[in-house]
């Protein structure tokens, strides 16, 4: 008899630890793999997030007369109707038009997504934009087109991180060889190097903006969406990336 009521405490024990281990750890885990997210921006791009996994959707007039959250230059401009035809137009709840003025990138979820309202500004210390072309191998006195930084909280440990970008492409007052792009976070005083594009043909080179901060999974880290500027308006591209074992790993792109 003894023995078996020992059984039965190590079962119990055995039961309740292991409701505990999902409660703590587990539950979060499935949560996240159930979590889906639409993110489309301006140029018919459309990713879909499903748990961890992303793809590429093509059909993009399925978000026709969807609602959905809309952010404009990295800032949150309001839920609108989204409606595509030679590009995407947004509509009030009285199906009135709403200009876009500015970057657009529109997202759906079955989560409260939190995304960073920031604005760039110029670059008021140039220490690491100087290490930043150094450990590139370019003149720390390279002129530059594209100066800004601002600061965020990426990975949520209550301090905040510098986000630079630097470029010298597309001059108007200066000519130039080799065209670079760089994205790059300091952090506690070091680098970590976002996005990199380099050219001698300023005719292949992009110019790289900062499109949005957005925590993509509600895991409390931020991802950053980075699109690319191509020369004359040929076009645009876009890049997620994520922060990952102290480093910026790409999730998708386009």
């Amino acid at each position: 008899m003894k023995s078996n009521k020992v059984i039965v405490v190590l079962i119990a024990f055995l039961v309740i630890f292991a409701f505990l281990f999902y409660w703590l750890v587990g539950r979060e885990r499935v949560e996240r793999n159930n979590y889906q997210l639409v993110m489309i921006t301006e140029n018919e791009v459309t990713w879909n997030c499903y748990g961890s996994s992303w793809e590429k959707k093509t059909n993009i007039n399925d978000y026709n007369w969807k609602k959905m959250d809309v952010f404009i230059d990295g800032k949150y401009s309001g839920k609108y109707y989204i409606y595509h035809d030679d590009q995407w137009y947004l509509y009030d709840d009285n199906k009135e038009a709403v200009d876009i003025n500015g970057n657009f990138l529109a997202i759906e979820s079955n989560f409260d997504v939190n995304a960073v309202s920031f604005e760039m500004s110029e670059i008021e210390d140039n220490e690491y934009v100087v290490e930043e072309l150094e450990n590139k191998g370019l003149s720390t006195g390279s002129q530059l087109t594209v100066n800004d930084e601002t600061k965020v909280d990426i990975d949520n440990d209550g301090k905040e991180e510098t986000l630079y970008v630097i470029s010298n492409t597309f001059p108007i007052d200066f000519d130039t060889d080799f065209s670079f792009s760089y994205v790059f976070m300091e952090k506690d005083g070091q680098i970590y190097d976002v996005f990199s594009n380099e050219s001698d043909n300023m005719y292949t080179a992009v110019r790289p903006f900062i499109n949005a901060i957005i925590d993509t999974n509600n895991d409390g880290i931020y991802e950053i969406l980075i699109s690319t500027a191509e020369y004359s308006n040929q076009g645009q591209g876009h890049i997620l990336y994520e922060w990952k074992n102290n480093t910026f790993q790409k999730i998708i792109e386009n």
